[in-house]
């Protein structure tokens, strides 16, 4: 299994479903996509300002506001296979790919992260790769990052979130990146696709 983390800034792209398709028809690997936060989780924020409820609440509310990107994500790729719980990204059988549509529940059982801002859908997708034992995690951004950065630069310029860095200290995970503002390659070939030039140094 590998996991992609979809970025919420890839809402508006129309290279979004093409990247869909090409994870939904990838012969030689079984992807679970994470969804991003996108204007859900601006949302919330805005929300969090104007009411003042808490970071922790935040936390589970900008979860679900990933699945609502999630159900988006779904319209335009129906081969994403909905599950609304981790046990179900890792259930035995069904189909792939899949498409994890977090609930309250899973910030408990994720419940090691912060429940703050710090934390954002890279740091979530991350750390269900981790739980879930994937090969190797992709994070599909709207722009490049900025050339050999670490993940602590990258978190410094605000392309991944805070916690990242963290987490990939202390997991062998391998991470990539791809800018999904571009058309995906006509094959993501297992042997060539991410290439190692895209990996996230930690």
């Amino acid at each position: 299994m590998w996991v992609a983390k979809i970025g919420g800034s890839l809402s508006q792209q129309v290279t979004l479903a093409p990247w869909l398709a090409a994870l939904a028809g990838d012969p030689g690997r079984r992807w679970l996509c994470v969804p991003g936060g996108g204007p859900y989780a601006d949302a919330v924020r805005a929300a969090q300002q104007r009411e003042g409820f808490s970071d922790a609440e935040a936390h589970v509310r900008a979860m679900l506001a990933m699945a609502r990107y999630g159900a988006d994500l779904q319209r335009l790729e129906p081969r994403l296979q909905g599950c609304v719980s981790i046990a179900a990204c890792a259930a035995p059988g069904g189909g792939w790919p899949r498409l994890w549509c977090p609930a309250a529940a899973d910030a408990a059982v994720l419940a090691e992260l912060p429940a703050d801002w710090r934390v954002s859908a890279d740091s979530l997708a991350h750390a269900l790769a981790t739980h879930l034992k994937a090969t190797g995690l992709v994070l599909l951004k709207s722009v490049p990052p900025p050339p050999a950065a670490t993940a602590a630069a990258l978190a410094a310029a605000g392309y991944v979130d805070a916690w990242l860095p963290t987490l990939m200290q202390a997991s062998p995970l391998p991470v990539y990146w791809a800018v999904a503002a571009d058309l995906p390659p006509l094959a993501l070939t297992p042997s060539l696709w991410p290439p190692a030039a895209q990996r996230v140094p930690d």
